[in-house]
């Protein structure tokens, strides 16, 4: 294998190694230099909080603003405490140094009065009754004080109150079509066409008579003769109706 020669991009020193095409040409004399390289320029300094001890990270974990040496250090801080008084009460209270800069209450109660204090006023769109809601909610939060009063306030927009309302759909397939439905489930067996339910058992477990499924939907066909009827359960009517639309 051919011998090339490098210079050390940390100390300068020429030398020699074998020539590696496939590779990025060598950088560093040794292990050593390699190492004082990173450390110089990869790595920061930083003043440990507890001890004041002058400590290495990379520059990475530097980013993380780290405040300990050692697990040591940081068990230490935990003994220590910090005094500060609450804004909301000014009752004083201690904490770690770590928690000083975030804390700015001594309780949760002070906590929860300060959001009180803070809260948006509303009113109701059903009720009218006045509502209150957190300031970070006050753009998301909606119209109405009470689950209640949106279920309340739903059913007054259904059917021909909804301003997108086309009519709805007509689900009356005949003034006599109890008549016919029952005339079906007769030719078939009060039976499920396709399970074998009975209408006893259906009734037992669904509370309702065996569904009369039209083959080809009424709302194309308009055809209740009984070629296009057939007798199906509740699970059976949802399959086929199910099966029918992954047709189309």
């Amino acid at each position: 294998m051919p011998i090339q020669q490098y210079i050390c991009v940390h100390c300068g020193k020429v030398f020699s190694a074998n020539l590696r095409p496939s590779r990025p040409p060598r950088q560093f004399c040794s292990r050593k230099c390699q190492y004082e390289h990173y450390s110089a320029t990869h790595r920061a300094s930083l003043t440990c909080n507890t001890c004041g001890r002058t400590f290495e990270v990379t520059k990475r974990r530097a980013s993380q603003n780290p405040q300990y040496c050692s697990s040591e250090c940081f068990g230490k801080s935990l003994e220590q405490k910090v005094m500060l008084h609450c804004i909301m009460c000014g009752k004083p209270f201690s904490v770690t140094p770590g928690q000083a800069r975030k804390r700015l209450y001594c309780s949760q109660a002070c906590l929860c009065e300060k959001k009180k204090m803070n809260r948006v006023k509303r009113e109701c769109a059903f009720c009218g009754q006045t509502f209150e809601v957190p300031p970070n909610q006050a753009r998301k939060a909606g119209r109405y004080c009470s689950t209640y009063c949106v279920s309340q306030a739903r059913k007054l927009i259904r059917g021909e109150n909804h301003p997108s309302w086309k009519g709805g759909a007509d689900y009356n397939y005949h003034p006599y079509w109890e008549e016919i439905a029952n005339s079906i489930r007769s030719r078939d067996g009060y039976c499920c066409t396709r399970c074998g339910m009975t209408n006893y058992e259906h009734q037992d477990r669904f509370g309702a008579s065996l569904h009369v499924h039209h083959i080809i939907p009424f709302r194309w066909s308009h055809d209740n003769s009984p070629d296009n009827l057939r007798t199906l359960c509740l699970n059976c009517h949802k399959f086929v109706e199910s099966q029918f639309i992954w047709l189309l």
